[in-house]
């Protein structure tokens, strides 16, 4: 899946509003969305999630069931987003089961 408008670190997909998470809102059929940890030389690449991010998935992805391997570095956010994220129904876990 790649767009020349949508924001690619190292090659990896950024699920950002702010980079163009919104043209990918005709995938109505997705029910999991699971991201992994990139390591690109001494760099490591850990995908993380806002707020913002995880409401517009909520809304824009009806059949979304499970949000795998994604934490947010900020302990409160963390704590907030699993929070969120649970209450609209939706299995946030850290990785895959």
């Amino acid at each position: 899946m790649s767009s020349p408008d949508l924001y690619a670190k190292n090659g990896v997909l950024e699920f950002r509003l702010e980079y163009g998470l919104e043209q990918l809102e005709s995938l109505e059929r997705l029910t999991t969305v699971i991201f992994t940890r990139k390591r690109f030389g001494d760099e490591v690449y850990a995908p993380q999630l806002g707020m913002e991010e995880v409401r517009w998935m909520a809304d824009n992805w009806k059949k979304l069931k499970r949000i795998i391997g994604c934490r947010n570095r900020n302990v409160q956010t963390e704590s907030r987003l699993k929070s969120t994220v649970r209450s609209l129904g939706i299995l946030y876990a850290d990785h895959s089961p």
